[in-house]
């Protein structure tokens, strides 16, 4: 997903503007080179990955040069500026804010029992006080698939 952020008085408004899924892909083959060919598309300050699981994976191969299978279009690695362990070696230390001039615009989050229950209430409050708009709004999709 991809999702434009706008600084407001209040709040951030969030817009979702382009929301793809990659079901059963392999990391390093289609799964890095696709989301670092949307990173060149939409140009983010910053993206956000959940290190747990199935996205370390993905983080490592986010930290390597990739190809692109189809097209055979090269892209640079990209790091998690959150991590020292997914830093190239002239950047070994973690930051709170994006690095881009050393690729490092990965937010790695660690989602966990620790803090699912913070990430779930802030989701959720996000998209019931209206700070989030969908590609379509709810009644309309309701409307054609019910």
């Amino acid at each position: 997903m991809v999702f434009k952020v706008t600084p407001r008085p209040d709040l951030f408004k969030k817009n979702l503007v382009y929301t793809e899924v990659i079901h059963g892909a392999n990391y390093i083959t289609e799964q890095a080179p696709r989301l670092k060919k949307l990173i060149q598309l939409y140009e983010p300050r910053e993206i956000v990955i959940d290190g747990n699981g199935p996205g370390i994976g993905l983080l490592d191969a986010m930290a390597l040069p990739s190809v692109d299978g189809k097209t055979g279009e090269q892209f640079p690695a990209y790091y998690a500026f959150n991590n020292e362990y997914h830093l190239p070696a002239e950047m070994k230390t973690e930051s709170e804010t994006p690095r881009p001039e050393f690729n490092a615009i990965i937010y790695d989050i660690k989602a966990g029992s620790s803090n699912d229950d913070a990430i779930h209430s802030n989701f959720f409050s996000q998209i019931n006080n209206g700070s989030v708009s969908f590609l379509a709004h709810e009644r309309i999709i309701k409307d054609k698939l019910l």
